[in-house]
């Protein structure tokens, strides 16, 4: 028998925004949702797509922007630096 380590499937969130924001995947009960630094990066593992869209909000709550699809497995939201929000398949 052999053992061995298969990828864990994940969507990730990159962010060049100047503060830091939270990620929220909405349409789940309870909404989940990762933090995320200035310049920096965070993961959230999930097997299949979960709910309705992906929300960024600063952590005062200021709407940064939305994507109206659900979060996917093998997908990269990036937050730019002015707010924009480019949802795609990764490529690696």
């Amino acid at each position: 028998m052999f053992a061995y380590d298969t990828a864990i499937p994940y969507v990730d969130f990159l962010s060049d925004y100047t503060e830091p924001v939270v990620v929220i995947v909405e349409g789940t009960d309870p909404e989940v949702d990762r933090r995320v630094e200035p310049q920096g990066a965070n993961s959230l593992a999930i097997e299949e797509c979960l709910g309705t869209g992906v929300r960024v909000e600063t952590e005062s709550g200021d709407l940064v922007g939305r994507v109206a699809e659900q979060a996917c497995p093998g997908w990269r939201l990036t937050i730019s630096g002015d707010g924009s929000l480019s949802y795609q398949e990764r490529d690696d």
